[in-house]
């Protein structure tokens, strides 16, 4: 009989961590192809994420909005790697 185990590429059996980024990966994929792109020309405030945010799906629910954010350039809001706008008394302001 053929042992049909998955085996990691460390030689050992695949461990609780690899299957939850296998679930994750597969929910992300299903989850990523739900999204439709607008070829409208105005700014949709709402976005387009077909996963409802709970409990259980916040690792999935949040890397697609991170790379929902990225998507608009605007991920260096969120993690602070856009500059700080000069002060008021700055005549460049």
């Amino acid at each position: 009989m053929t042992d049909t185990s998955i085996i990691t590429n460390s030689g050992d059996p695949p461990s609780h961590t690899d299957s939850i980024i296998t679930t994750l990966t597969s929910q992300m994929t299903k989850a990523l192809s739900k999204v439709q792109v607008s070829t409208s020309t105005t700014e949709n405030s709402t976005a387009p994420i077909g996963i409802k945010l709970d409990g259980s799906t916040y690792a999935l629910w949040s890397q697609v909005v991170e790379m929902y954010i990225y998507g608009k350039d605007k991920l260096g809001y969120i993690n602070d790697d856009c500059p700080p706008p000069p002060p008021q008394t700055d005549p460049s302001f």
